[in-house]
C-alpha cells in the first residue's frame, strides 16, 4: 500500500465509441434519428507512484524559495523514473 501524497493520477483523455451497442436503457436520449443507436462516452485515467517520495507530504512537491521550487521531489507523469 502507498502512502496518498505518493500516488497521482492524470487524465488521458476522452472517447467516444459509437461501434458499442449501448442504447437499450441508457438513458441518453439516443441521436433523434428513431434508429436506436447510442455513443458510449469513455474516460481513460492513468495512475501512477512516485519512487522517490520522501514522506514529507505535501512539502515534497511544493518547497518555494525566492519564488522557485525547491521540493526534493517532483511527481511526473511524463519522466520515466515516476
Amino acid at each position: 500500500e502507498y502512502e496518498k501524497w505518493a500516488q497521482a493520477y492524470r487524465m488521458v483523455g476522452a472517447f467516444i465509441d459509437c461501434d458499442n451497442d449501448t442504447s437499450e436503457g441508457s438513458g441518453d436520449n439516443n441521436n433523434d434519428n428513431g434508429d436506436d443507436s447510442a455513443c458510449s462516452r469513455w474516460m481513460m485515467w492513468a495512475a501512477y507512484v512516485n519512487p522517490n517520495y520522501a514522506g514529507n507530504g505535501y512539502a515534497d512537491y511544493f518547497q518555494y524559495e525566492d519564488g522557485e521550487n525547491t521540493a526534493p521531489s517532483t511527481l511526473d507523469c511524463h519522466a520515466s523514473g515516476t
